[in-house]
């Protein structure tokens, strides 16, 4: 009798135990992901985190949660917003080859396109040329929108262009505008370059300052004059900058009109100079705190019996608050045929 009712006890607990294997089976899904789903609901709302702890969920929740990834995250999101984020367009400094449709169109445009008269070039001819760009300059004005509002919109003129038995070459210039109303008179620019000879075609993107992040620097380009310096054709022209930019209000502000001259043969800027420059300073410290600064230059272009431009001088003078400052400040540059650039003389 003692052994039967060992048996019986054994067998009345393995029927317990399959029981409830079979009562756990139907209540787990098969999904490790719907487990935590079906869970939930049937505990309490402060109990929701420790059943997901108890699934493989855990494994893509603690990584986004634990306060040592936090400073990971934010880090990332701080870059996206850099990326997607411009206050002007990039100073780049590539040389592209020309082929194709951008090659055959553009050759079209300045076949008819001569002269110093700024010219619009037609979409048909924009289209292809921007392809043939860089995507970080071709992206740009589209980032630069994300501040302004407004579609982005590329244009491109002819400022220049000088037709010659070994081919052609121009200066374009490349508007990056918006859509949006009120932003009219707003814009940025580069210079570029072009060389159009039966064996090849680039074009030169020129930079007109220094690259650096968070410039709101706007420029507004147009021909100046073209001159030769021996064994160059130069072609200087006057770019208008401002840090008046819809990106950014507020603060000091500077402007003014600077020349600038291109060697036409190397695609390279020869020289700058600062014909006019009005800086706004504010001082929210002081009680009528407000600077202005105006500077002026004369310049003078000093020619061989040829014509050749061989030396530069200017002579700049500041007025502060309306009032003239003693300092005249002089400059001498002077054409270095071998390296053709403009050297100043100290």
């Amino acid at each position: 009798m003692k052994q039967t009712r060992i048996v019986a006890a054994f067998s009345l607990s393995m029927a317990l135990m399959i029981a409830g294997c079979q009562r756990q089976s139907q209540l787990t899904p098969s999904s490790p992901y719907g487990a935590a789903q079906s869970a939930a609901p049937n505990l309490p709302s402060n109990m929701s985190t420790s059943v997901q702890k108890a699934t493989p969920v855990i494994v893509l929740s603690t990584t986004v949660s634990t306060a040592k990834e936090a400073p990971t995250t934010t880090a990332t999101q701080t870059k996206v917003s850099e990326v997607s984020f411009r206050e002007d367009l990039p100073q780049a400094d590539e040389r592209v080859v020309l082929q194709g449709v951008a090659r055959t169109t553009l050759e079209a445009a300045l076949a008819v396109a001569s002269g110093s008269e700024p010219v619009l070039l037609p979409e048909d001819t924009t289209a292809p040329l921007m392809d043939s760009l860089p995507e970080g300059f071709r992206n740009s004005c589209t980032a630069i929108m994300a501040g302004w509002g407004g579609t982005a919109k590329w244009t491109v003129r002819v400022l220049f262009s000088l037709h010659r038995v070994e081919g052609t070459e121009a200066v374009l210039t490349f508007r990056c505008a918006s859509s949006a109303k009120g932003n009219e008179n707003y814009y940025d620019e580069r210079p570029a370059i072009v060389s159009l000879t039966p064996e090849t075609a680039t074009l030169t993107l020129v930079p007109l300052a220094k690259a650096e992040d968070g410039d709101p620097t706007l420029y507004q380009l147009s021909f100046s004059q073209a001159f030769r310096a021996i064994g160059a054709q130069l072609v200087e022209v006057n770019a208008y900058h401002s840090t008046d930019n819809p990106c950014c209000d507020g603060g000091d502000e500077e402007s003014g009109n600077r020349l600038m001259s291109f060697d036409l043969s190397t695609g390279k800027q020869v020289l700058t100079l600062d014909q006019s420059t009005e800086r706004d300073n504010h001082d929210d410290a002081v009680e009528d705190g407000d600077t202005q600064t105006i500077c002026r230059a004369k310049i003078s272009y000093l020619r061989d019996r040829v014509g050749n431009v061989g030396s530069i001088e200017t002579e700049t003078q500041c007025t502060e608050n309306e009032k003239p400052l003693p300092e005249v400040k002089r400059q001498s540059y002077r054409w270095n045929v071998d390296a053709h650039s403009f050297d100043e003389l100290k």
